[in-house]
């Protein structure tokens, strides 16, 4: 998938997060549905797109940041 076609990029996420107010040494909780955010730049599948979000996710909240997400 390529910019031209896609929905968004780990920079629009990242872009995005820190328009929400997200800063670096934040806690976050995130539950996302991956199908909602739509196609994401140059990932085939969910595992892609999952580790974009969570790439996007880490870079706003820097080393200082805590990421939470749920599990079964």
């Amino acid at each position: 998938m390529t910019a031209a076609t896609a929905d968004y990029t780990r920079a629009q996420l990242a872009l995005a997060l820190r328009a929400a107010g997200v800063v670096a040494g934040d806690t976050v909780f995130l539950h996302v549905d991956l199908d909602r955010l739509g196609v994401a730049e140059h990932c085939a599948g969910p595992r892609e797109r999952s580790r974009l979000v969570h790439e996007a996710v880490r870079e706003v909240l820097g080393e200082a940041g805590t990421l939470l997400v749920p599990t079964d």
